[in-house]
């Protein structure tokens, strides 16, 4: 997995993310794994920030299949 890409897409994900909230499911970042992308997920009760990290990016494999 292509590092740099990755961390970035933390990054943008968790401003969307609460530190402190009543509701738990909201303090972490959702990692969908497919077959052809990595799918990040961060939310809070206002706002939905989600990423996708495709398996190859202008033919530069991001991620192993």
């Amino acid at each position: 997995m292509n590092k740099e890409c990755f961390n970035k897409a933390i990054s943008d994900v968790s401003h969307a993310v609460s530190i402190k909230t009543p509701i738990p499911i909201l303090s972490g970042i959702k990692i969908v794994a497919n077959d052809d992308c990595l799918t990040l997920r961060g939310s809070n009760s206002g706002i939905v920030i989600e990423k996708t990290i495709p398996l190859t990016i202008d033919g530069v494999k991001e991620l192993e299949a």
